[in-house]
């Protein structure tokens, strides 16, 4: 195992990537009244306000002369001008620390120097910075290390690891090389073992403590693994077989087992077992697969290529395969048995997996898809080159050939009710079908096959399940947003050689089609509040959008916040993210600038002033200002 540092300065770096995810991590900035953390003795806290006691007296000041004027679209400069917002942002804690990792039950993780520490949500320090690492908080404990010391990259590897709890108690003092985060209660460690040049461990022996600090399992294993329900794996040496004790350390079932994994998501507190085999270091080859119950018994004999859970009393069983040079099964026969082992299907198709609902799953015969029931009953005849989208109790599927390497080439979408296995679209007219709603789909049509199989170009519309067309194909894409009453669409573009869209625009229309917010945006982004954040005089660069003028606007196309800013973000319906002064990175994202906040109504809470801002949790925000962070609240 290996412990890595924690990541969790947060560092807010534009990259075309976040550009398109805009939902993310937002930082922004401060204003008024007290701290409850002093700045440190000694810190470079300036950032151009006044302090007295961590009171900040006066804002910071902001050259008035930098207000730009008016552009060509007739948008005043960065509305620097704007009355100010009726919101305040009050601080919790100065800028003072050179890191800040996420809030995790009530407490957030600082870094003073190479030193870290821990603070409330008031701000307040519950634990000074006097460890080399840490792991926040979970399930009330907190991983510390004394003794680390940084790599060649700068992170922290080695010492020692312990626990604390949340008022910053030693529940167990730093001592072991590894540590895991507890579960259930629960955590590993290990004694001995040597570490490699990356920081990892090997070798040692594994026990377990609980959050008390008392030592439940005796460091006497290999390997220890957790599985869920009170499942423990465990192991005497690193490449030996595998028993299974409870959470006591009681043991369950002697070491017989040559790999164990979890199976599906099961809440029956079983696991699938190999037996046999043979064992080349972390890799087994051949042997016989069953599933263990959660008292250490056999629950399925070990006697199938391969299992899988389709339910938690419902399994699909390999048999006859062919063992591949790489130590793979294929080939060979599924079935179906129960939690017992009693056969419900006798082994007829040639793959079987879950996916569907929880008493249908999805197989295939000679390669061809459909879905059977527990019983083997055919809801979906296997006639399918493959099933697509599932969504509503809908599986969108498609004809066409398979090919040798198993992709689809060709063929047309139709739509399928699950449960009774009623076709509602035949695949006959479309190239590809998305499911939107209980009855809105979106149809591609008029594309053609690509390099790689897949479908390019064409276009876009909406249709209802019963096939009655809502908008007539005539879109270069669609999508769905978070806000399920409209969705987004693009239209005018030239088809690229990397299979997107160079010109044209975005903009929203509802459910029955009607323009909302007109195609004319280089991008456009929601968020769950109901703003839009979008793009005008963008330039088209490697298949993507970079630069261009970012503004926000409401769900009508109201404009709140013009496109005046290097980038603007929804942090929520109140609070509003911007840059300025920015430039374009070598690969198209946004480096240097500075952050502001202005709030739902477009009036200015703070100007551009800071180098990183961002959202930490629930009204709390991290500020970067001249190397330091700090943290605030809105009120």
């Amino acid at each position: 195992m290996k412990s890595n540092k924690m990541n969790y300065a947060i560092p807010l770096i534009v990259s075309l990537a976040a550009v398109l995810l805009v939902a993310g991590v937002w930082f922004f900035v401060l204003r008024d009244t007290d701290a409850a953390i002093i700045p440190r003795e000694g810190a470079d806290t300036d950032t151009g306000a006044d302090y007295n006691n961590g009171e900040q007296l006066s804002e910071p000041s902001y050259d008035d002369d930098e207000t730009s004027d008016t552009d060509n679209d007739g948008y005043q400069g960065y509305a620097y001008d704007s009355p100010p917002s009726d919101l305040t942002l009050t601080w919790v804690a100065p800028p003072q620390f050179d890191e800040i990792g996420h809030p995790s039950d009530g407490m957030m993780a600082v870094r003073v120097g190479d030193q870290w520490g821990f603070i409330n949500m008031q701000g307040e320090e519950i634990v000074p910075p006097r460890y080399t690492n840490v792991i926040s908080f979970f399930e009330g404990i907190a991983m510390v290390n004394i003794n680390a010391q940084p790599n060649e990259w700068g992170n922290p590897v080695g010492g020692q690891w312990g626990f604390i709890d949340t008022q910053g108690n030693e529940v167990v003092p730093p001592a072991y090389n590894i540590m895991t985060q507890p579960r259930n209660g629960l955590s590993f460690f290990m004694e001995g073992g040597t570490q490699d040049e990356w920081g990892g461990w090997y070798g040692g022996v594994w026990g377990a403590v609980d959050a008390a600090g008392n030592i439940v399992i005796e460091p006497i294993y290999g390997t220890l693994n957790y599985f869920e329900h009170g499942l423990i794996a465990f192991r005497y040496s690193n490449y030996g077989l595998w028993g299974f004790m409870d959470t006591s350390g009681n043991i369950l079932a002697q070491p017989q087992f040559t790999e164990t994994r979890p199976i599906g998501w099961l809440e029956s507190g079983m696991a699938a077992v190999r037996l046999g085999g043979e064992i080349h270091g972390w890799e087994v080859i051949g042997g016989a697969w069953g599933v263990i119950g959660p008292d250490g018994e056999m629950a399925i004999e070990a006697i199938y290529d391969n299992i899988i859970a389709i339910c938690d009393d419902w399994f699909a069983v390999q048999i006859d395969g062919t063992l591949t040079d790489y130590g793979m099964m294929t080939g060979g026969l599924w079935g179906f048995v129960d939690a017992t082992g009693q056969e419900l299907v006798a082994p007829m198709f040639s793959s079987a997996t879950g996916g569907l609902f929880d008493n249908i799953a999805m197989v295939s015969i000679d390669n061809y898809w459909g879905a059977a029931d527990r019983y083997g009953n055919m809801i979906i005849p296997a006639i399918y080159a493959g099933l697509g989208h599932i969504a509503h109790g809908l599986v969108a599927v498609r004809t066409g050939e398979v090919s040798q390497y198993g992709g689809i080439v060709g063929g047309n979408m139709g739509i399928i009710e699950i449960a009774t296995g009623h076709i509602l679209i035949p695949p006959q007219y479309y190239d590809e079908i998305h499911i939107l709603g209980e009855n809105l789909l979106a149809m591609r049509v008029g594309s053609s096959i690509g390099d790689w199989g897949g479908f390019v170009g064409g276009t876009w519309g909406l249709m209802d399940i019963s096939g009655n067309h809502i908008v007539e194909p005539r879109f270069d894409q669609i999508s769905y947003e978070p806000d399920d009453s409209l969705i987004r669409v693009h239209e005018g573009g030239t088809l690229t050689e990397w299979g997107g869209f160079e010109g044209g625009g975005w903009g929203f229309i509802d459910h029955a089609g009607q323009v909302v917010i007109p195609t004319e945006y280089d991008a456009l982004w929601t968020s769950t509040s109901g703003l839009v954040s979008f793009m005008l005089d963008g330039s088209f660069v490697g298949g993507g959008i970079v630069g261009g003028r970012w503004g926000i606007m409401d769900m009508s196309g109201n404009v709140i916040l013009p496109p005046n800013f290097d980038m603007a973000s929804v942090l929520s319906r109140d609070i509003l993210v911007v840059m300025v002064d920015s430039s374009i990175g070598e690969w198209g994202e946004r480096v240097g600038g500075r952050w502001g906040l202005y709030d739902g109504m477009g009036r200015v809470i703070a100007t551009p002033r800071y180098d990183t801002i961002g959202f930490l949790y629930e009204g709390l925000i991290s500020v970067l200002y001249n190397g330091m962070w700090g943290i605030a609240r809105v009120d």
